[in-house]
């Protein structure tokens, strides 16, 4: 009960931080956390399968070890031990109607920043990464070209197309890689405002990573920070995204992810989190 305390109580803060932002905040860029990343099954009018690579639903199917398995499974039931609240593809979306809004405003951020890498999942398949697939998504949905070329730049993959940088952080491993790499990218670059999405449930453990590590590090202390909640974001767009969360919210397999994310802020809390 103590955890579940800490958790809402976190969340609380997080949600009066984004609701009372002054609205002159203007970030320089946009950082989507990555939540998986999955092959899904395609089939022509020859029936021949054809296999792609897709951001995750908000509910996945975890492997034998509770981890992301990179593969879609259509017939998932919601209430089968391995189904787990995921949402790279809401995240997506989200950034993609948080920066048309600030492009709309005249107020364009410089840059796209995917901290999505190469989990363990993705060892069997050297030729992707999370950030490669959620950023073509992202540049379709804009209506650019998703065939954007990427190079090596200080370490991470960079793109450019119409006036707008892609970064992907492709070396990342978990959230702590998302958010140690994002902080050291934004000080090398001197980026100082930064606005961060993620779903509401991933939140709470990145806010107080983030914190955690920004407190070792002085060097980060300049940076101005925002968390944004892609299920916020779009439930504002439409009502069916909303209906969609609400659903996920009710299901056994949310409060089983909401579970985990509280064993992962219990061991940032007790320091028993290894950085």
């Amino acid at each position: 009960m103590g955890h579940t305390f800490v958790f809402l109580n976190i969340f609380k803060n997080i949600t009066e931080i984004r609701l009372t932002m002054s609205e002159e905040f203007i970030p320089q860029g946009i950082v989507i956390f990555g939540r998986g990343i999955e092959k899904i099954t395609l089939y022509d009018n020859t029936k021949n399968p054809k296999e792609r690579w897709a951001p995750t639903r908000l509910i996945e199917q975890a492997d034998t070890n509770g981890k992301h398995a990179g593969k879609r499974h259509i017939d998932i039931n919601p209430d089968d031990a391995s189904a787990f609240f995921a949402g790279s593809n809401a995240n997506v979306l989200a950034a993609y109607y948080l920066f048309k809004k600030y492009k709309q405003q005249g107020n364009q951020p410089e840059v796209i920043i995917f901290a999505a890498g190469r989990p363990d999942y993705l060892i069997p398949y050297p030729e992707v990464t999370e950030g490669e697939i959620l950023a073509r998504k992202f540049l379709k949905k804009l209506g650019y070209s998703a065939d954007a070329k990427f190079q090596n730049i200080d370490g991470y993959q960079s793109a450019k197309t119409n006036n707008l940088e892609i970064i992907i952080e492709d070396k990342n491993k978990k959230t702590r890689d998302d958010i140690i790499n994002t902080l050291e990218l934004a000080h090398k670059r001197e980026i100082e405002d930064l606005a961060i999405i993620t779903v509401k449930i991933h939140i709470p453990r990145s806010y107080l990573m983030l914190q955690t590590i920004i407190s070792r590090h002085s060097e980060f202390d300049s940076l101005n920070i925002r968390f944004f909640s892609s299920d916020e974001i779009l439930s504002g767009i439409n009502s069916l995204f909303r209906q969609c969360f609400e659903r996920a919210y009710n299901s056994v397999y949310y409060q089983r992810t909401s579970a985990k994310e509280i064993n992962g802020i219990n061991a940032l809390i007790n320091k028993t989190y290894e950085f």
